[in-house]
């Protein structure tokens, strides 16, 4: 079976982790707040907003906004990833191979503008059918807007389609919008997804090969 698949950006085409701790330990210093890169990294494992709703008593005890530590945050993240930023070993040659065999690309970020940026740098462009960021207003995980959105408008099948992410909000943006789901382990960030209930997934991913072994099914 052809199946298409919508793809999750950081920590699962890309392997962004370790910048994004970076910048925001960092944004968190240039604004006298002790930052500690584990709880940042564990916290961005859930979400991006579950780190900032750690932090915000100490920017409230400041009188600095949210949105302020975010802007700070993505310039930072943006000048410090230009020259690290990468896709995990395989992630190309596999968004080659689904297109070869009939399935179409798509990703889903909650990353802005430069998700365009690098998915061109490193030739995802030419092999996706579409990629929708964060610019473009679509509800958050896992909330399934964004999911549905491209089903409808590309007349994908749900069953034959598979969110692929490495955070539960993956998983359960896919469950919400009745697509398959594959929960990608292969970062080898930590053991998170034990946390995460079967019941989210239809399958766990340590390498991108296996991906051709379901879409064989």
């Amino acid at each position: 079976m052809a199946y298409n698949v919508i793809w999750d950006f950081d920590g699962t085409l890309f392997d962004s982790y370790p910048v994004m701790v970076k910048s925001f330990c960092y944004t968190l210093e240039q604004y006298g707040i002790p930052s500690n890169e584990q709880s940042v990294f564990k916290d961005m494992r859930v979400s991006m907003g579950t780190a900032i709703e750690r932090i915000k008593p100490q920017l409230d005890a400041k009188g600095i906004t949210i949105e302020q530590f975010n802007q700070t945050y993505r310039e930072n993240r943006l000048s410090f990833e230009a020259d690290t930023l990468i896709p995990f070993e395989g992630a190309l040659e596999i968004c080659r191979w689904i297109v070869e065999t009939g399935g179409k690309n798509f990703v889903w970020t909650h990353r802005g503008t430069s998700t365009r940026i690098y998915l061109e740098k490193f030739g995802f462009d030419d092999l996706l059918i579409e990629s929708i960021d964060h610019s473009m207003g679509y509800e958050r995980k896992p909330n399934p807007e964004a999911i549905l959105s491209l089903v409808k408008r590309h007349a994908l099948i749900p069953e034959a389609t598979i969110m692929i992410g490495d955070r539960e909000i993956d998983l359960l943006a896919g469950r919400n919008a009745k697509v398959k789901t594959a929960l990608f382990i292969g970062h080898g960030y930590d053991r998170l997804h034990e946390q995460i209930p079967s019941e989210h997934y239809d399958w766990i991913i340590n390498t991108f090969d296996e991906i051709k072994q379901i879409m064989r099914w």
